[in-house]
């Protein structure tokens, strides 16, 4: 079976959660499974292969937006429209200030020209300007719905139609004229900062959009062929091409380098400026940059197989975590109560003043007030935040669930987490009466007519002694056990225990008592003369970090399939205190389960296959990226670099948008809670009301951008 696409759609119209709330459900009424984000404006469908997308951008278009596979950022319209509110709304907040009326009356000495000014420079405000709002509101009550629009259209309505009915009804009975109760500036005010918070929200979004967008930009339209050099769209590479990449360009599928070495860019995955060094046999990222030396690779992904392509693709994936779920539930019932909220103040105001012109005041105000737009909008706009600077850093988060894990246990894999992804010889053991450097040099120049990664590692120890090899002879290769040839007049063999007829089942007697039971050995003359232990080398910044990690109060473990020896070496490197040696796949699951049953939040940290379950299992699963697909797939963080100074500031990043969303949250709430209270009681103006819900949105959009600026952790 086919595995679903997943397409974006760029939806405007909405202004508010609950537009987006419909709209999901609207998709989904029509069998289309879909997330609505209200913060990017776009919906995130999964659909079969040869999905019609008409069909989902006419169901849109039905619930009254507009959708769009490509995002249009120009705010050109929208700004426009706000400077000239701003222009006509100004002077009618002037002239309504009380202190004003006797400046204006030494000026031209009649109050009703004013007051006929007044309602002239409003009126285009409150019609034309206020019109995405009626829009809104007029959209959702077709269908029985309310939004936040649905709060402010009838704020500005209400003070508007009241003010008009005291003016013309003053024509004549000026005497009888109460100033307080034309609310001109009210009605103006709440259109003119509603909609400098939707400018600013706006603007926002297309700045996270850009950022995001910019990763698109990375893969180079074209490519050029090895042997003809002809120019080819990227699109129509297929694995088994080869391409040359010149100095100055990007590469344009993933790619084996097969002739070549350069210096090149992969700041964008890894989230390191340095440059790095490649040559023949390494695989380059779509989209990392050539810098000094002309390649010829082998394609071996295109399209939305390639690296850049399943990163792009995993942030726009990542799901809703449960707060933002709540605030998108508060919301949508939010709405409905502030309106009776709204009447009953109404009614109460009036039978206790016996003014129907302050009580209406009250009455608006709570309205306005109480539009949970803070609510419905910065909470995601953090999660956001906390993903693009993620991706600034090389820290991938791909599951906003990690953003919701108070963790208190970090488990560790060794190999490719704490180690790095290559093997070196950790020591040569050598049986009684045999030298060390003998058996070194005598290995090493056999093992030099092979490839394997073993071999390689015994030729490097080798050199880095500064031993001279020699020649051999007679040399052949047995895949999967070892080698074997003349080196100085003997018959070697190099390779594992268990070679039948070759070496022996197990470790020579003179091993016993040493924690080492399998590896690999130099024979001749039928005896084992010798015994390899191989390891990754330890990464430098391996003790920093898990320092880093107990010093933000985690209780860290290593868990490894390694033996007791080479776990226990490594734990004691980086000061690690529990350590699981010989742990297979099902074993590091079951050590994350057991954690979990005793209350413990756990993240486990690995890069291979063995690492999967126990990755999918935990509360935050953190993937190395230079490790397999499979352990990619089920993480929660993945950390390009491949250091565990990534796997720290990662959480410490969810950490800190974790912390965001609650402090927008809180606001959101406090400011409701603490607001319509003091507006039901008449201590706010509408006015004043309006201000202070454009403010609020305004701030935690603010504090979400904070997490903009956080800083990684400072290499030593």
């Amino acid at each position: 079976m086919a595995e679903p696409s997943i397409i974006r759609l760029y939806i405007s119209g909405m202004t508010c959660a609950s537009c987006a709330r419909e709209i999901e459900k609207k998709l989904k009424n029509r069998g289309i499974s879909a997330s609505v984000d209200f913060a990017t404006g776009s919906a995130l469908l999964t659909a079969p292969r040869g999905f019609n997308l008409q069909k989902a951008i006419d169901v849109v278009r039905g619930a009254g937006y507009t959708a769009t596979p490509r995002r249009v950022y120009s705010q050109a319209v929208r700004l426009r429209n706000l400077l000239v509110s701003i222009a006509l709304a100004v002077p009618v907040i002037v002239i309504s200030m009380p202190m004003s009326i006797f400046v204006l009356l030494s000026i031209f000495p009649s109050i009703l020209f004013w007051r006929f000014l007044v309602f002239v420079l409003a009126t285009p405000v409150v019609i034309f300007s206020a019109w995405p709002f009626y829009r809104s509101c007029l959209r959702r009550l077709s269908r029985f719905g309310v939004t936040m629009d649905t709060l402010i259209s009838l704020g500005v309505c209400v003070t508007y139609v009241w003010s008009v009915w005291v003016l013309f009804s003053s024509i004549g009975h000026p005497n009888d004229y109460d100033e307080q109760s034309l609310y001109f500036e009210a009605s103006v005010s709440i259109v003119v900062f509603a909609s400098v918070g939707r400018y600013l929200e706006a603007k926002v979004k297309a700045k996270q959009g850009l950022a995001l967008e910019s990763l698109v930009k990375l893969a180079p339209k074209t490519a050029t062929l090895a042997g003809t050099l002809e120019k080819v769209l990227t699109e129509n590479l297929r694995a088994g091409d080869r391409v040359v990449i010149y100095p100055g360009e990007r590469v344009p599928a993933d790619a084996r380098i097969v002739e070549g070495g350069s210096d090149v860019d992969l700041s964008f995955l890894t989230g390191c400026s340095i440059p790095s060094r490649v040559s023949i046999g390494d695989t380059l990222a779509s989209g990392a940059m050539n810098l000094t030396g002309n390649l010829t690779a082998e394609v071996v992904r295109v399209g939305s197989d390639t690296e850049l392509s399943r990163l792009i693709s995993l942030v726009q994936r990542a799901q809703k975590p449960k707060l933002v779920r709540v605030a998108d539930r508060v919301s949508g019932v939010f709405v409905p109560v502030v309106l009776i909220l709204s009447l009953v103040t109404l009614f109460a105001h009036w039978a206790v003043t016996d003014s129907l012109a302050g009580s209406l005041s009250a009455a608006v105000a709570v309205l306005v007030i109480a539009c949970p737009c803070a609510l419905g909008l910065a909470t995601p706009m953090a999660i956001l935040s906390g993903m693009l600077r993620g991706l600034q850093l090389g820290i991938l988060i791909r599951s906003t669930s990690a953003l919701e894990s108070r963790l208190s246990v970090v488990v560790l894999d060794k190999t490719g987490t704490l180690t790095e992804n290559r093997v070196s010889l950790s020591k040569l053991i050598p049986a009684p009466g045999q030298d060390v450097n003998d058996l070194l040099r005598l290995s090493a120049s056999l093992e030099a007519g092979s490839e394997h990664p073993l071999a390689r590692a015994v030729v490097m120890a080798a050199k880095d002694k500064g031993l001279v090899l020699e020649s051999f002879s007679d040399f052949e290769n047995h895949p999967g056990f070892g080698v074997t040839g003349k080196v100085a007049g003997r018959d070697i063999l190099v390779g594992r225990l268990g070679w039948a007829g070759k070496t022996p089942n197990k470790m020579p007697d003179w091993m016993s008592g040493r924690d080492i039971s399998h590896g690999t050995v130099i024979v001749w003359g039928g005896k084992v003369r010798g015994v390899f232990v191989f390891d990754s080398p330890l990464r430098a910044t391996s003790p920093r970090g898990v320092a880093l990690l107990s010093g933000m109060g985690l209780k860290v473990i290593l868990a490894t399939g390694d033996g007791g020896f080479a776990a226990t070496n490594a734990a004691e490197s980086c000061g690690i205190k529990t350590v699981v040696a010989g742990a297979k796949p099902a074993d590091k699951l079951e050590l994350v389960r057991s954690l979990q049953a005793r209350k413990d939040r756990v993240a486990m940290v690995g890069d291979g296959i063995n690492d999967a379950a126990a990755l999918a299992a935990a509360d935050v699963g953190i993937a190395m990226a230079s490790g397999t697909d499979l352990a990619f797939d089920r993480s929660d963080i993945a950390v390009m670099s491949s250091d565990l100074i990534g796997v720290v500031d990662g959480i410490r990043l969810s950490r800190k948008t974790r912390r965001v969303v609650k402090q927008n949250l809180f606001w959101a709430f406090a400011y409701n809670t603490a607001g319509i209270p003091v507006a039901s009681v008449g201590l706010l103006s509408p006015m004043i009301a309006s201000l202070a819900m454009a403010l609020s949105s305004l701030f935690v959009v603010g504090n979400s951008l904070r997490i903009r600026k956080f800083q990684p952790t400072t290499p030593l």
